[in-house]
C-alpha cells in the first residue's frame, strides 16, 4: 500500500497504486527548486481521492511533474479520470521521473 502522509497519498517507487478521483483543482505554490535552492512558483494539480487500492478514503493526491500532468490531461479532458479507477506506477530517476497510467 502507498504511504499516506497526513492526508496525502505518496506513491511507492515501482509499486502500482490504484485510485479513484471525484474532482481536482489547480493551486499555485511556492516550492524550493532542488537545483538552484531558490523558491519558485509552480502550478500543482490537486486531486481528491475517494478510493485507494480498493478502500474508501478521503485523501489528496498532488501532481507537480509536467510529464505526469501531460499524461493525466487527456483523461481529465475526456472525463474518464473521474468515472474509472486509474493505476499509477512511479519510476523515480532523479529529474527524469516517469509515471505509467492504466485505466480499469
Amino acid at each position: 500500500m502507498p504511504e499516506i502522509i497526513t492526508s496525502y497519498v505518496k506513491l511507492v517507487p515501482q509499486r502500482p497504486t490504484t485510485m479513484r478521483f471525484d474532482g481536482w483543482r489547480r493551486e499555485t505554490r511556492q516550492i524550493m527548486d532542488n537545483k538552484s535552492k531558490q523558491l519558485k512558483t509552480e502550478e500543482i494539480w490537486v486531486f481528491h481521492v475517494i478510493e485507494l487500492d480498493g478502500n474508501k478514503v478521503d485523501l489528496t493526491y498532488s501532481v507537480l511533474s509536467k510529464k505526469h500532468k501531460a499524461d493525466l490531461s487527456p483523461l481529465i479532458d475526456s472525463g474518464q479520470l473521474f468515472f474509472r479507477r486509474v493505476t499509477i506506477t512511479h519510476y523515480p530517476r532523479d529529474y527524469a521521473t516517469e509515471y505509467t497510467l492504466a485505466l480499469s
